[in-house]
């Protein structure tokens, strides 16, 4: 019986690691104006430590759908992005605005290609994209 008591005990601490990790996952925002998003980011060189998350970067919730301003500066930071995102509405993120080609900006696309996100930015920019390899 005890040991039954330990498993479920085990399973329940578990579980509410799951779910504490799940909101921890959200990119932490500040709403600056109505709709309107806005990470900080930090004041560092790019690093695993951080996850490239050194640019700022947000999103505009529209009428209709949403507008991403850059969108990180690595796969999970985009992610936690999306999940900020999600936390706050269910309309579909129609463009990331990709301001120029750092890393730190655009590497979180690729979390955004699966929404059908439109990604937009100067003629140039798949060129400087490139460039960088």
């Amino acid at each position: 019986m005890t040991r039954a008591v330990s498993v479920l005990a085990l399973l329940v601490a578990l579980g509410m690691s799951t779910l504490s990790q799940a909101r921890g996952q959200e990119l932490p925002v500040s709403e600056v104006a109505p709709g309107i998003f806005v990470h900080a980011g930090e004041t560092a060189l790019m690093a695993p430590e951080n996850d490239g998350a050194i640019a700022n970067i947000g999103f505009i919730i529209g009428d209709n759908a949403v507008a991403v301003i850059d969108t990180g500066g690595s796969v999970r930071e985009g992610k936690r992005l999306l999940a900020a995102i999600r936390a706050r509405t269910d309309r579909p993120i129609r463009y990331a605005v990709n301001t120029h080609g750092h890393p730190d900006h655009v590497f979180g696309n690729a979390a955004f290609v699966s929404e059908g996100t439109v990604f937009v930015g100067h003629r140039n920019l798949p060129r400087r994209g490139t460039a960088r390899r």
